[in-house]
C-alpha cells in the first residue's frame, strides 16, 4: 500500500470531523440568517467541509504533526470550508517557495 493510500485509510475518523464542522457551520448559519433547512445546502456544505478535510489532513500528516492538533486542524477548517482552503493554499505556497 502506497503512503498516500495508507494516509487515505486512516483519515476517516478525521474526516468525519471535518463533516461535523461543516455541519455546525450549516446549522449556525441558517439559525443566523432565520433560514429555512435545505438538504441540498446542507449537502454542498458537508462534500466541501470532507474534502477540505482530507486536504488539511494529509497536509497534517506531511507535516508530522500530532493526532490531536491534526484534528482539532481537521475540524476547524471543515467549518471553515472553501475559506480555509484559500489559507492552506497561501500557507503551502509560502512553504514551498523555502525549498
Amino acid at each position: 500500500m502506497s503512503e498516500v493510500e495508507e494516509a487515505l485509510r486512516k483519515a476517516g475518523p478525521f474526516i468525519l470531523l471535518a463533516i461535523w464542522g461543516g455541519t455546525v457551520r450549516y446549522i449556525t448559519a441558517i439559525k443566523g440568517d432565520r433560514r429555512v433547512f435545505s438538504f441540498v445546502s446542507w449537502f454542498s456544505q458537508i462534500i466541501t467541509s470532507g474534502f477540505v478535510g482530507v486536504v488539511t489532513y494529509l497536509m497534517c500528516q506531511s507535516a508530522g504533526f500530532n493526532p490531536l492538533t491534526t484534528a482539532a486542524l481537521v475540524a476547524i477548517s471543515g467549518h471553515e470550508g472553501t475559506r480555509a482552503l484559500s489559507h492552506l493554499a497561501s500557507f503551502w505556497r509560502s512553504e514551498m517557495e523555502k525549498h
